[in-house]
């Protein structure tokens, strides 16, 4: 009973402590960065992100301090059906955004500034 305890404790805890950023990515959704091309495939909808700044690939679409900005062009595969809240913003050097047909709605400031 006592490490039946302790399991449930660990994995309760482990769940309070992962990133908003890692729970608003859906299962079966993926992205990767590669040659200044963000790319998000998988099937169903991207996660919301709680703020500006929450999506784990910010840092590549956003100029920072260095003025070094890693993505200039976004493709949204086939399969994903919704772009999440704040997914893109800030993203002032991206291009060219390449949407799917199975597109059903973007959220809330996606592409935002």
């Amino acid at each position: 009973m006592k490490r039946t305890l302790h399991i449930l404790f660990a994995a309760l805890a482990a769940m309070i402590l992962l990133p908003a950023t890692m729970m608003a990515f859906p299962v079966g959704v993926h992205y990767s960065i590669s040659d200044g091309t963000l790319t998000i495939s998988g099937e169903g909808p991207m996660g919301d992100y709680p703020d500006y700044g929450k999506c784990p690939w910010y840092e590549s679409i956003a100029r920072g301090e260095d003025d070094v900005t890693e993505v200039t062009k976004i493709i949204i595969e086939e399969g994903i059906t919704h772009i999440g809240d704040y997914a893109f913003e800030d993203a002032v050097d991206v291009t060219s955004v390449t949407l799917p047909s199975s597109l059903e709605s973007i959220g809330e400031h996606a592409f935002a500034y």
